[in-house]
């Protein structure tokens, strides 16, 4: 049995922000054009849904202490001035943030955990729960 097209956007949806696959291999595997990959995609705008899924928390909070530690190399051994003091504190509050509370990263992290768990036990209810999962994380962005 094939799958309908409510189906085939899933899991073409899938394959480009979860698996990496390009436009030609999805056509390819969902049976459909690259035409119709590539208006699924802005559609819905996979673009931004992939950002979502592949921005750790981790990388972020990283990238924050590496310009925390920019800027206190720049500001050496002089005082800092307010414009660089309050630099810093913003960077330090985005910090502590992003390290307490949970995030949209952490959210679809433990989500695609959960689906790929589920797709090795009951495959229909892993697609199920994809198409929600997904309404989910679109309503939190």
């Amino acid at each position: 049995m094939g799958l309908n097209k409510s189906q085939e956007r899933e899991y073409a949806r899938m394959l480009f922000t979860q698996m990496g696959f390009s436009q030609k291999e999805i056509a390819a595997k969902v049976g459909v054009t690259e035409k119709t990959i590539g208006k699924w995609k802005t559609e819905e705008n996979w673009e931004q849904l992939k950002t979502v899924l592949t921005t750790t928390r981790s990388n972020i909070v990283k990238n924050l202490q590496r310009q925390m530690e920019l800027w206190q190399l720049q500001i050496g051994d002089n005082l800092a001035t307010s414009k660089e003091v309050d630099i810093l504190v913003k960077l330090a509050a985005s910090i502590k943030s992003l390290e307490t509370e949970t995030g949209i990263s952490e959210t679809v992290d433990t989500g695609m955990k959960f689906i790929s768990f589920l797709q090795l036990h009951n495959l229909e209810l892993a697609k199920q729960v994809t198409h929600w999962f997904d309404l989910f994380i679109k309503s939190k962005i």
